[in-house]
């Protein structure tokens, strides 16, 4: 199915596992440039280097909790 997505960027929190991850595959695979993001860097890693094409992946360990961590995530974005 083609939703369009072709290089639009998504950022996904909590997307190193479960239900996050599914959803930031799911963009990569519909072509859009995704952020992952969640607090575990080595996970994080892993679900990065795992994210099928043809959207690029990229992660960004933080908690969006905090202004602090939610500012870092859309710097990465950005």
């Amino acid at each position: 199915m083609d939703l369009g997505l072709d290089g639009k960027i998504a950022l996904v929190t909590g997307s190193s596992r479960g239900i996050g991850r599914g959803i930031a595959t799911r963009l990569s695979e519909e072509g859009a440039h995704v952020i992952l993001c969640a607090r575990g860097a080595d996970e994080l890693d892993t679900a990065v280097r795992a994210m099928p094409g043809p959207g690029r992946a990229v992660g960004a360990a933080a908690d969006v909790t905090s202004p602090e961590g939610a500012a870092a995530v859309v710097a990465t974005a950005v």
